[in-house]
């Protein structure tokens, strides 16, 4: 598995996170996609791989001491931080099928 921090996105993401966190609304359902910006080797296509890589990553989703200390300062609010350090991924996952064709912006 990949070894990588929860930080490892766009900061739009977390930005829309602390959104959530600091309107009230950190126990609402919200809609994020796992997405790519370009077809790999300048292909017209792609192949969904990779699910049991993905899901082990969110399962082990966690802002560690230095994703906040960077987070910081970056300038997220404190409250939302102090909430990162317990945050565990729970949600539902909406996939394709393993094996499946896709294009680039085109609904699956």
């Amino acid at each position: 598995m990949l070894d990588i921090t929860a930080t490892y996105t766009d900061q739009y993401e977390l930005t829309m996170g602390q959104g959530y966190f600091l309107g009230g609304r950190k126990d609402h359902h919200a809609v994020f996609d796992y997405f790519y910006r370009k077809v790999p080797f300048d292909g017209g296509y792609a192949v969904f791989a990779g699910l049991l890589d993905l899901l082990a990553m969110l399962e082990n989703l966690r802002f560690d001491k230095a994703d906040i200390e960077f987070m910081s300062a970056q300038g997220f609010h404190p409250d939302y931080l102090a909430y990162l350090r317990d945050f565990r991924f729970t949600g539902t996952f909406i996939h394709l099928r393993k094996g499946t064709w896709f294009f680039p912006q085109a609904p699956s």
